[in-house]
């Protein structure tokens, strides 16, 4: 019975320790999460997530110079390549524009591709696309898993200027940034998933405002 209970309450020290970290890492108040309850699964899940992501992300980097270096991914032969699909091609045009965002690529190649070989009505609409949807999903990775590390690079005098700006005036704060050269389109998303911003408001002012530079290149 003794032993019983010693187990018992090493595995609540743990699960206590565990609360610890996820608040320190992700910037929230600790909970105590019951000796197995779903809480207490959620923080292991979002401990190696962070892991995993960071990997990815290094991945995706790493595999992306070397494919550019040999010459394998080149612009001319991603236009050929969605000339050769036009059923598939926009859907894959709009997921590569979202990986170009996601990892702060820039991407006005693209952009003049898109004009390109749709128009610039067609061709403004998917980069859009692509560009909110490679933003939403930085911006979830930000705010839920990658917290205090983008917090800690994303923390000049610029940034801490556009937070306050945030607090007081939301979406506008949102807009100024989408317009602005000043702020990077790709690291802007990672920031915005530190903020106050809430996810929808920066959804649709990032789909809205970033149509007059996207219209500027394409044209």
């Amino acid at each position: 019975m003794q032993s019983k209970d010693k187990g018992g309450i090493e595995f609540l020290v743990e699960e206590t320790a565990i609360d610890e970290i996820v608040a320190e890492e992700f910037d929230v108040e600790p909970f105590q999460a019951k000796p197995g309850s779903v809480r207490s699964r959620l923080a292991r899940i979002l401990l190696r997530k962070r892991v995993y992501l960071s990997a990815l992300l290094l991945a995706g980097f790493a595999a992306a110079l070397h494919l550019h270096q040999q010459g394998n991914f080149s612009m001319e032969i991603f236009v050929g390549f969605l000339q050769a699909r036009p059923l598939l091609g926009p859907a894959i045009f709009v997921a590569v524009y979202a990986l170009f965002v996601f990892f702060s690529v820039p991407a006005i190649p693209l952009n003049l591709a898109a004009g390109m070989l749709w128009g610039i009505a067609s061709g403004t609409a998917l980069t859009i696309l692509g560009a909110v949807l490679g933003g939403a999903i930085a911006f979830l990775a930000s705010r839920h898993l990658l917290r205090r590390r983008v917090r800690s690079l994303l923390s000049g005098r610029g940034w801490q200027w556009l937070e306050k700006e945030i607090s007081r005036s939301g979406w506008r704060a949102v807009a100024f940034a989408r317009v602005n050269p000043v702020f990077p389109f790709g690291p802007a998303n990672w920031f915005f998933g530190v903020s106050s911003i809430g996810f929808w408001v920066y959804c649709w002012a990032t789909a809205v405002f970033s149509v007059p530079p996207v219209l500027l290149v394409s044209a």
